[in-house]
């Protein structure tokens, strides 16, 4: 993606704030979620689609994935514990 940062996430996207008037407070379950349900380096903010839009999304702080495997060549996540299954299989985990 064009001017994406190392994650392929653009540093710096925003989308207009929604007039508060126009929306409804969050009910108890997800203020709860919001509060209590996203760890760091995770977050919910301003994701960049590959098509320019911008829409609200789960996050990642680069330090959390400092010296993690890239597993983006795999597919998916799902695509991604096949792979470790298949080596545990194999022999190779």
């Amino acid at each position: 993606m064009p001017g994406a940062g190392p994650s392929g996430c653009r540093r710096g996207a925003a989308a207009p704030w929604p007039d508060p008037a126009a929306a409804a407070a969050p009910g108890p379950a997800c203020r709860s979620f919001l509060r209590d349900g996203v760890a760091a380096p995770l977050g919910l903010g301003d994701v960049l689609l590959e098509d320019q839009s911008v829409v609200k999304g789960f996050i990642g702080e680069g330090y959390g994935v400092v010296g993690c495997e890239e597993i983006t060549h795999h597919g998916g996540w799902r695509h991604w514990l096949a792979h470790l299954e298949a080596a545990k299989t194999n022999g190779c985990a």
